[in-house]
């Protein structure tokens, strides 16, 4: 299998005759990391890759002189035996090469598949298949089982039967594949992974045209989702690189090596990655390549070593291996611990708990604790550490002690105060039951003289909250309804006789010729015929009538449950009840008339208001019509009906 690092990635690489592949940059070194003592995970070596040559291609605007005019830039094939160029072709910029169990060579572009059948004699063809022509491709893999090839574009997957030589495109699910699928590499068991920009790795089972999602792996299994490599080894293990580091799946658990395990970097170079016929592995990283040579110490078993140092409680140590029992004092718990495993210091967490104070855990990554004026008890102290990355854990080490508590905290002292607060608690009960018996003596007297004071007090309040309603809502002249009052009768029999369907009556009255009365006998004898106009009126109306003064010499009358056109005559009454019997005033009679307007509720209607105005207007035609007369209110298109006096 060929890989080829991204260009931007790794540095240029000179194949010299005879020479090892040289990957490093300035003068040559060696970067190794497979000696170093404290190293038991497995180790990391930086070397060169042989074989893997990094290229570098030209942007169209820089290539070579003799490469311009032409619209790929040419790709050779080198003989070291004659160190001569034996094959030159002209290629678009290569994705990735792959090379099947049939030899052959197919090369994957942005602008398609290229095949070269038999290397030992090349010529490269340019795949037609309408299926695949006009796609980018971006990598390719082998079923193991099958050998079916699977090419992998941005958005689609393609199989190459072994059996039928046909490509067959397969249908995966839209949600799943979206961004950009870069990565694919196919198991024994003839199943498919792949990643990229993608919002999981994908785990598939293709049968027929159709794939399957048989897992989708995400965060926390994966440290990033965005593969830059998705490759299985001669074990099966899958090896997935990503941007902040590369993710190991044995097939059941995931390990995740980072710069802390000894790599140059976190960030993997797309598609860099060489499984080693000696079991090594070699991946290609930002400025280096790294050659991890024993990746089976990756899933090593053996827990983590973990030991605690020391504990003491003020100056005082106390022991790890039994139970310390020691004094109270207003000290602080302080605690030191480590973890044998140093290679693997950045990584380690440490949780603790300290049974007796807290129940959950707590977590942290430094190697001591302090815990302040830890009060008296019994005290178990557990640590445990744990390696995320590496999915491993120490088992749980811990120590016990007991703190006692100071002689105002013992059993005895607790008992002593249990009784002494029995016997006050019973010499404060007789005393304070006597006092309750005087006071409450006290309070039965304050409490009679206090209801004498309210009884009082509440009949004045109603006798002046009475005072002020009738003040509220009566004329002070006539001991009618005021205006504002009368107005909020009529609104609430207007919406009683809406809700109910009967009948409501409106008269406006207003006594004839007043301003002459007020002009001839002065305004103390207007006012007294304004008090006899409004006593006879009330006189004359029904029980559940309303009467109030509207303004001046004018009074409102409503009128519930009248029939229209006052068929029995009742407004007739009340007029004939001002103008039959003359006002006496001192020692002289007047004889006074009456103008009445009516209206009554229809549905057209639509507030006080307008039912006021009609009146008003049937009060106006009565006065021109000549007075001492009712007036009922038609629509505009009729004349108002009048009754007029005798």
């Amino acid at each position: 299998m060929v890989l080829h690092p991204r260009p931007r990635r790794l540095p240029l690489a000179r194949l010299r005759p005879g020479r090892q592949l040289d990957c490093q940059r300035g003068p040559p070194r060696r970067r190794r990391l497979a000696h170093l003592p404290r190293l038991p995970q497995p180790h990391l070596d930086r070397r060169p890759v042989p074989g893997l040559a990094a290229r570098r291609s030209h942007p169209p605007h820089r290539r070579p002189p003799s490469l311009r005019g032409h619209p790929y830039p040419p790709r050779h094939r080198t003989d070291p035996a004659v160190e001569r160029i034996t094959f030159r072709a002209q290629l678009p910029d290569i994705a990735r090469s792959f090379t099947d169990s049939r030899h052959r060579i197919w090369i994957l572009s942005r602008e398609g598949l290229d095949v070269i059948r038999t290397p030992d004699s090349p010529s490269i063809e340019k795949l037609t298949d309408p299926i695949i022509s006009s796609d980018a491709f971006a990598d390719a893999a082998e079923s193991p089982r099958s050998h079916d090839l699977w090419f992998l574009a941005d958005n689609h997957l393609y199989r190459l039967s072994n059996a039928t030589n046909r490509f067959t495109e397969i249908a995966l699910d839209p949600a799943a594949i979206r961004g950009q699928m870069r990565n694919i590499a196919a198991a024994s068991d003839d199943t498919l992974w792949i990643g990229g920009g993608l919002q999981s790795l994908l785990h598939l089972r293709v049968e027929g045209d159709r794939a399957t999602i048989l897992d989708s792996v995400t965060t926390p299994d994966l440290v990033s989702t965005n593969a830059q490599i998705v490759r299985l080894d001669a074990r099966g293990w899958l090896w997935v690189g990503t941007d902040v580091g590369i993710n190991v799946y044995d097939g059941k658990h995931w390990r995740l090596l980072t710069r802390r395990d000894g790599i140059l970097s976190n960030d993997t170079d797309e598609g860099a990655f060489l499984a080693d016929r000696d079991g090594s592995v070699w991946i290609g990283v930002n400025g280096a390549a790294v050659h991890l040579l024993h990746p089976e110490q990756l899933f090593s078993t053996a827990p983590l070593d973990l030991r605690i140092t020391s504990a003491t409680l003020g100056d005082r140590a106390l022991s790890l291996t039994s139970t310390t029992l020691t004094r109270w004092h207003d000290d602080g718990l302080d605690l030191s611990f480590t973890s044998l495993n140093l290679d693997r210091e950045g990584a380690i967490r440490y949780r603790y708990r300290l049974t007796g104070l807290e129940s959950s855990w707590g977590e942290t990554a430094s190697r001591s604790l302090h815990y302040s004026a830890v009060p008296p008890g019994d005290y178990r102290f557990e640590l445990q550490a744990i390696d995320p990355d590496q999915q491993k854990q120490s088992p749980v080490v811990s120590f016990t002690f007991t703190i006692r508590p100071p002689w105002w905290r013992t059993r005895p002292f607790y008992l002593l105060l249990a009784i002494l607060s029995f016997l006050g608690s019973i010499l404060l009960w007789n005393w304070r039951e006597r006092r309750l018996i005087r006071r409450q003596r006290l309070l039965r007297q304050l409490v009679a003289q206090r209801t004498r004071e309210l009884e009082a007090e509440k009949a004045e309040l109603v006798a002046a909250r009475e005072a002020l309603r009738r003040q509220a809502t009566r004329d002070a002249l006539t001991g009618l309804w005021n205006r504002p009052a009368i107005l909020d009768i009529l609104i609430r029999e207007m919406d009683r006789a809406h809700r109910e369907g009967k009948p409501l009556a409106l008269v406006l009255a207003d006594i004839d010729h007043f301003k002459q009365i007020n002009d001839t006998y002065g305004h103390l004898a207007g006012d007294a015929i304004l008090r006899e106009a409004a006593t006879r009126m009330l006189d004359n109306i029904r029980p559940y009538d309303f009467l109030g003064r509207y303004g001046g010499e004018e009074f409102l009358i409503v009128l519930p449950g009248l029939p229209e056109q006052d068929p029995h005559n009742r407004l007739e009454q009340l007029l004939r009840a001002i103008s039959t019997k003359p006002f006496l005033l001192e020692d002289r009679t007047v004889r006074l008339t009456s103008s009445f307007g009516a209206a009554w509720l229809n549905p057209t209607i639509a507030d006080v208001e307008d039912l006021v105005r009609r009146a008003d207007e049937a009060l106006y035609q009565a006065k021109a019509q000549g007075r001492d007369r009712i007036v009922f209110y038609e629509a505009p298109c009729k004349d108002s009906h009048t009754i007029a006096g005798d």
